[in-house]
């Protein structure tokens, strides 16, 4: 994201391409968030 916000800043522009990635990449990361929690919900029902 860092990355995306210094080449807006140096052009003054987003482009869709960029955003796009964007989005692709933070719905990896929502997919990824999900499998772990869900993980973690298996060892906590496993403890009780």
């Amino acid at each position: 994201m860092n990355q995306y916000a210094k080449k807006a800043n140096a052009t003054g522009n987003i482009y869709l391409e960029d955003v796009n990635s964007m989005k692709a990449k933070y719905d990896e990361l929502i997919q990824l968030y999900g499998k772990v929690l869900h993980r973690f919900n298996k060892i906590g029902d496993a403890i009780e």
